[in-house]
This record gives C-alpha cells, structure tokens and sequence, in this order.
C-alpha cells in the first residue's frame, strides 16, 4: 500500500468523523436527551401519560409527589448520618454496635419502602372509575419505571 493510499484512507476517515460530530451539533443531540421533559425517564409523566389523568389528578399527583419525595429524603439522610457514624467510627477508637445501627438502617429502610406503597395507594385513589384498571397495568410496570437510577445505567453481568 503506498503512501498516498494511505493518506487518503485516512483523510476520507477523519472526513466521515468530522461529518458525524457535525450532525450531532446540528440536530442538538444531548447525551442522555432532555429528561426533564422526557417521559421516558420522568416516572411522574409516565403515570400522568399512562392513567390519562386530568389537570386536577396532575395537580393532586404534584401535591402527593413532593409531600413523599420530602419524607423519603429525611429518611436518607438519617441513613446517610448513621453510615457517616459507622465510617467515621473505622479511623477512630471509639466502638460503635454495628449490628444496632445497621438494624436502625433496615428499620429506617423498611420505612421508606411502606411510604413507597402508600404513595401509591395514593396516587391510585386519585384514579377514577375508568382509569383502575389502567393503574392495575401500570403497576406491573413500577418496579421498572422505578428501577432507573438517575444518571446510572444497569450493568448486565
């Protein structure tokens, strides 16, 4: 392969790069889109979207999604304090009962997750009549919906 040949595979291959760079700034491609607006990734979208809900159920629903999103934050932050005990514990000498804060843990855990399902009863008797049956089909879907941690993408093993 001479020179030249070479040089022009590779100019013909940084031509093809630079006119994929280009589409991606043209077309205003954004890793991970805009998921603010996205209902792919917004689960308060996805339910608005999926029970077909009116102004009032979204207004409701908003009410309801603030109110569980203050109390389940409370909730990981006192689990973030007791794990901040628990590491800070490792470069000191002081003692800590590792198995009556990491039941504190649990015990903080299991509170998040019944708070989980009673917002969902919530948002299930925001429902009407002809909307139950579509909250049944949806809630096949939660732990999905649910499941997507922000910014994180599952890994298969």
């Amino acid at each position: 392969m001479t020179t030249n040949r070479k040089l022009t595979i590779g100019i013909i291959g940084l031509l093809v790069i630079n006119l994929i760079v280009v589409s991606f700034l043209i077309t205003g491609h954004k890793k991970g889109g805009d998921r603010k607006n996205s209902t792919r990734h917004n689960p308060a979208q996805i339910i608005i979207k999926k029970l077909d809900f009116n102004e009032s159920q979204v207004a409701s629903l908003n009410t309801l999604k603030e109110s569980h999103k203050k109390n389940v934050h409370s909730k990981d932050e006192e689990i973030r304090a007791i794990k901040k005990t628990i590491f800070n514990s490792l470069g000191d000498q002081t003692s800590v009962n590792i198995d009556s804060l990491s039941s504190m843990i649990g015990a903080i855990q299991e509170d998040i997750e019944v708070a989980h399902y009673e917002h969902f009863l919530r948002i299930k008797a925001l429902c009407n009549e002809d909307q139950l049956p579509k909250f049944t089909e949806l809630s096949k879907e939660l732990s999905k919906i649910f499941n997507r941690k922000k910014g994180h993408t599952s890994r298969k093993k």
